[in-house]
């Protein structure tokens, strides 16, 4: 996150930050790597500064959070940002399940085209 005052230059916010998501939406990760489909904390503490600080949108339509900066600062820091996500990403079981469909159709037109090719060479001979 990053700071902005008028008339001055914008300075990265380098403090934890609570996110409260204010819908009640759990279908969204924080921080993680392998993300596995809801957020059971309403409020997570959210380190923005990281690497790997990302925020993993699972379902679509609107996400609505309020973030409160927890520590560090002499005034209250706060704000309300609103994401609407219009396509998310497949959870990794559809897909595996996509894969998987896809891989057995292909197998069983080629084992068909097997079997109408032996059935026309054996006609022949």
């Amino acid at each position: 996150f990053d700071v902005l005052v008028d008339g001055r230059p914008t300075t990265e916010l380098r403090l934890p930050v609570r996110l409260t998501e204010l819908n009640g939406r759990t279908d969204y990760c924080l921080n993680t790597v392998s993300c596995s489909g809801s957020s059971s904390d309403r409020d997570v503490l959210f380190q923005p500064w990281l690497d790997d600080a990302v925020i993993t949108w699972l379902g679509d339509e609107l996400y609505h959070f309020r973030a409160d900066v927890v520590e560090g600062s002499h005034c209250v820091l706060s704000t309300e940002f609103k994401v609407y996500v219009i396509q998310p990403p497949l959870r990794k079981t559809v897909e595996s399940v996509v894969i998987a469909t896809t891989a057995m159709i292909i197998g069983m037109v080629l084992f068909l085209a097997y079997l109408v090719a032996n059935a026309a060479f054996s006609k022949m001979y």
